[in-house]
């Protein structure tokens, strides 16, 4: 019983260092995008930032800043939305 406690633990700690990359469009914005615990590091048009979990009212909503704007990365789904400076809602592809 022990070693199969040992196996599930083993294999839930390396799902969770998933750090798996994803490229996507926003806009005029290219985004890789990484998801490691409650932080996303993406990188717009090559400039990195990472972004911290915050709360959401649904889905998953992800904040930072980078060069004085503040970016925020929502999900629902499959679908991702990007906001800069609470500005007009980009949708991602």
């Amino acid at each position: 019983m022990k070693k199969i406690a040992f196996i599930f633990l083993a294999a839930l700690a390396l799902t969770s260092c998933d750090k798996s990359e994803k490229l996507m469009k926003c806009g005029d914005y290219e985004i890789s995008k990484t998801l490691q615990g409650d932080m996303l590091t993406i990188v717009i048009n090559g400039d990195e930032v990472v972004l911290k979990q915050t709360a959401a009212a649904s889905g998953a909503r992800y904040a930072g800043i980078l060069n004085d704007t503040n970016v925020v990365l929502w999900n629902k789904g499959n679908h991702w939305t990007l906001f800069l400076n609470d500005e007009q809602p980009i949708d991602c592809k």
